[in-house]
């Protein structure tokens, strides 16, 4: 059958700078209640072309889904990849400039993990998980590895309730065989590759194994905690084989 390929972000994924845009409920809400979780999954943005091409908001029937595919990436990479975009990008009046090394990204973190919405996190959200606050003080960037994890787990969870067919896709696949991973994909959505459109692509990296912007304590410190954030419970299992190359 034909399928219509749409990409979503879903919700929970701002970064927390402490400023109106992204505030402690605008990630919390959808990456600990399911149902905010879904609505923002349906919810997107088209063009109003009469309009000269406004965009306006569109909600989608989540029911309408058949298939769905994770597109899974080492949450060290996820962090080391926003720390670079975010130094990449303009600085607004009064930000911090950091290095864009080690150093630097592990005083980011610092920063980060010092914000009031990661505090919060701490107080309210990591007791609920024994261990999590003792393990969170030796965490680089504790706050946004537990936006990760609870990011999938939520996509998970959605793709249970709706029984959709999923397929996992990790990011680093591309760089071990593209050609195979690509047609396993293409398989998957049922659709079949122009001749016109077949071509490489390169991804630029950032340490995929040796993580080039973390030293040997903070991976292990990073594992530990998010082994104790998706849990050992039959519940989890799904989490588990998720990421266990990451943990």
């Amino acid at each position: 059958g034909e399928y219509v390929v749409v990409k979503t972000h879903c919700g929970g994924h701002c970064i927390d700078k402490g400023v109106r845009g992204c505030l402690f409920n605008d990630y919390v809400k959808p990456l600990t209640n399911y149902h905010i979780f879904m609505q923002a999954c349906a919810t997107s943005t088209k063009y109003n072309h009469k309009k000269g091409r406004n965009r306006i908001a569109q909600t989608y029937n989540p029911m309408r889904v058949k298939k769905s595919i994770f597109n899974v990436r080492d949450p060290l990479d996820i962090i080391t990849a926003r720390f670079l975009n975010e130094m990449e990008g303009p600085r607004g009046k009064g930000q911090k400039t950091y290095k864009t090394n080690r150093k630097g990204l592990r005083e980011w973190c610092k920063d980060y993990d010092g914000q009031v919405g990661s505090k919060t996190l701490v107080k309210q959200m990591y007791p609920k998980t024994k261990g999590l606050v003792h393990a969170a003080a030796d965490t680089t960037c504790h706050a946004e590895l537990f936006r990760i994890i609870q990011f999938y787990s939520q996509g998970i969870l959605m793709s249970k309730i709706f029984k959709y067919e999923t397929f996992t896709l990790h990011f680093e696949d591309y760089d071990k065989d593209y050609g195979e991973t690509k047609d396993e994909i293409m398989r998957f959505l049922e659709k079949r590759e122009k001749e016109s459109a077949k071509s490489e692509t390169f991804f630029k990296k950032y340490g995929d194994s040796d993580y080039e912007y973390f030293n040997g304590d903070q991976v292990k410190a990073a594992k530990k905690f998010m082994k104790l954030l998706i849990g050992k419970d039959r519940e989890s299992k799904d989490m588990r084989k998720l990421f266990q190359r990451y943990l």
